[in-house]
């Protein structure tokens, strides 16, 4: 498996990958996700990056940033997952993906990282009936709410978005 960076050519399998985890109850039609990820004015090269594996994409992870021309100064060391979903959990490909969002922001000088947020979301964080997505991010040490550092501590037990 490697990871690269993400292009509105993967946008097809991407939107399959959020259907099928998401679709019962937050369906996503190409149009949003294109909008939502590529078509973001703030949106830099690294900040979607894909899991592939021969010809079959398996994940998919963004960042949002408030940058110019909408920059805010109460979120110039803030990055946002704009949302990171994989074909099968357990096998690390979500943890992978993580670390190179983590990486990118670090790189941009990012102190802190919160679920959602940032200019066109998709959801206002994880969505409270996805137990395995807040398991894993419980695991990863990442808060649901506030603006914790991105991985210096364990932080308190995350919640789900309402």
């Amino acid at each position: 498996m490697i990871l690269r960076p993400g292009s509105p050519a993967d946008i097809g399998p991407m939107e399959h990958l959020w259907n099928t985890h998401f679709g019962a109850s937050l369906r996503v039609r190409t149009g949003v996700l294109r909008m939502t990820v590529f078509d973001d004015p703030t949106r830099r090269e690294g900040d979607v990056v894909v899991a592939v594996e021969g010809d079959a994409i398996r994940g998919v992870g963004w960042l949002k940033r408030w940058r110019p021309p909408w920059a805010d100064r109460r979120f110039a060391d803030v990055a946002f997952l704009g949302g990171l979903v994989v074909a099968d959990a357990g096998q690390g490909v979500g943890s992978r993906l993580l670390r190179a969002l983590e990486d990118q922001a670090h790189q941009e000088g990012c102190t802190s990282m919160e679920i959602s947020g940032g200019l066109l979301h998709l959801v206002p964080g994880v969505p409270a009936e996805a137990v395995d997505a807040l398991r894993f991010f419980r695991t990863q040490w990442l808060r649901l709410r506030g603006r914790p550092a991105l991985r210096p501590h364990r932080p308190a037990e995350p919640r789900p978005a309402r």
